[in-house]
């Protein structure tokens, strides 16, 4: 409950606070709790709420609100008259993961010149005029140790790829979707180009998104099924950022400039299996090329974010981490984080810089 008010108590923005009681409200459930329950945990933390700060209750009783309605939940014994629209900026609340209708937004077809778009077919991406121009709200800084930690990500691309395949149906799929959205409602504040959402069967793609309800509802086009290609989705995006980074080297050789422009990527993987292929070569081959051109050590990180506990899938995911570097004698830019259930601030750290942070790759998220 610490972690939740934690959380609550660093912005005022009502989409993150929904995306953390959301959470909150999943993990009770997976505990077998009954309606009445998970109502009383409720409770329990709205009191919690009004003895830490008057504020922050205040705050966020129009998103507990929101959510018991959305989810079927009796009303809310400490404030049940308080209204639902938001009381401080930002958004209105998202509707979560299928309790309600997603808002509709406009996709078309992207242009063959998009970087990593070449190689999937039948890609997606909102139009321009979806994405927020001015107003959009954004997180408030998420501050571990008083430290802004995720700032560094303006230096780079954030690109998660989801595993869609059929293990992930169910109630799996909604813990990934719960999971991603609190992530990337923190990433999208530090990537002024918006982040990339790919997956490992469905061809389609949400490029350059800046909103928790455009990730709502590209997610909501998905239905899981087949086997998890990992290594075949990798090497496809690997292979497009190595062209990136082969035009600007080869610019850079020819004029005397620089050979390093490119935009550092960070690409995160967020899968609950062991790859039904061979995701090792694609990682090798492309840290291979990175050292032969001595690009910063900082050009690419890959983070593996494992949903659910399947023993096979984390010691799969832990050889990509622990055992790549001195098997083949390349620079490390793989990192594993299994999911624990409730996206933390440590959490969120470590899977949006475990990839791109050495110190943090070699750091334990708090069980």
């Amino acid at each position: 409950m610490d972690s939740v008010i934690s959380r609550l108590g660093s912005t005022k923005d009502t989409g993150a606070h929904y995306v953390a009681i959301s959470e909150y409200v999943e993990s009770k459930k997976r505990k077998n709790k009954s309606t009445a329950g998970v109502a009383a945990k409720l409770d329990q933390l709205e009191e919690a709420l009004a003895r830490y700060s008057d504020r922050l209750a205040s705050d966020t009783a129009p998103t507990f609100i929101r959510i018991r309605s959305d989810k079927g939940l009796p009303k809310s014994r400490l404030f049940p008259d308080a209204p639902i629209s938001p009381t401080s900026g930002g958004e209105a609340p998202p509707a979560y993961s299928g309790h309600a209708p997603a808002p509709s937004i406009s996709i078309t077809a992207p242009s063959r010149s998009n970087t990593c778009s070449g190689g999937f077919s039948s890609l997606i991406a909102p139009t321009r005029s979806s994405v927020p121009r001015s107003g959009a709200s954004s997180p408030a800084p998420l501050m571990v140790d008083g430290e802004e930690q995720l700032a560094m990500l303006r230096d780079f691309d954030t690109v998660f790829l989801v595993d869609d395949s059929g293990s992930m149906a169910g109630a799996r799929w909604r813990e990934a979707r719960s999971a991603i959205e609190g992530v990337v409602h923190h990433a999208m504040k530090y990537d002024e180009d918006g982040v990339d959402i790919y997956f490992l069967n469905a061809k389609v793609v949400g490029k350059g998104l800046k909103r928790s309800r455009e990730v709502e509802q590209l997610f909501a086009g998905v239905r899981p099924s087949g086997a998890t290609p990992t290594g075949a989705r990798l090497d496809k995006i690997l292979k497009e950022y190595k062209k990136e980074l082969d035009a600007a080297y080869k610019q850079g050789q020819r004029t005397g400039g620089d050979c390093y422009t490119v935009k550092p990527l960070n690409l995160v993987v967020i899968t609950d299996g062991a790859p039904t292929d061979d995701p090792e070569s694609a990682l090798v081959s492309f840290a291979k090329y990175l050292d032969k051109y001595d690009f910063p050590l900082s050009q690419c990180g890959i983070q593996m974010f494992q949903i659910g506990n399947d023993p096979q899938a984390t010691e799969a995911l832990q050889d990509l981490d622990d055992a790549l570097e001195n098997r083949y004698d390349i620079r490390d830019i793989v990192d594993t984080v299994p999911y624990q259930g409730e996206m933390t601030a440590d959490a969120i750290v470590k899977v949006l810089l475990g990839g791109i942070n050495r110190r943090l790759d070699r750091k334990d998220v708090p069980r």
